[in-house]
């Protein structure tokens, strides 16, 4: 079937069943179409190719092996691990520069400028919000 779509996009994949007893259900097409029922961790980097989490950043953030050795991946995946969820989204957020800046949401169609909102200088970006001249954005 991988073949025939391959060659001509023709042939279709019928999806795995999510059982009731499951709430949902995680799909992978490499390096066969299969679903990922346990080590989701391994399941995932696996279905994308990579061996581990730093090989994963390393590619993601185009960096050095030089620099990733300097990064303790194991101690951050462990911290990583004891936060809840939503800490955890917001460490990794913030790790990536991830934030609901104005030059964001503009970019996002959410905002109709990236025009920092208090000194109207400048675009907020990520290292804006750090570096703003005006008082109200001085975090005391």
């Amino acid at each position: 079937m991988a073949q025939q779509e391959w060659d001509d996009g023709s042939a279709s994949l019928l999806d795995p069943d999510t059982t009731p007893s499951e709430r949902w259900s995680l799909f992978a097409i490499h390096p066969q179409h299969h679903k990922i029922t346990s080590k989701l961790k391994t399941g995932f980097y696996a279905t994308i190719g990579y061996e581990n989490l730093a090989q994963y950043i390393s590619n993601k953030h185009s960096t050095s092996q030089a620099k990733l050795d300097r990064v303790n991946t194991a101690a951050l995946s462990i911290f990583l691990g004891s936060k809840k969820i939503h800490k955890r989204a917001n460490i990794v957020k913030l790790i990536h520069k991830w934030a609901p800046t104005f030059s964001t949401l503009c970019r996002q169609g959410c905002e109709a400028s990236a025009i920092c909102p208090r000194c109207h200088l400048a675009m907020e970006t990520f290292d804006h919000v750090y570096t703003c001249s005006n008082e109200q954005a001085i975090i005391t």
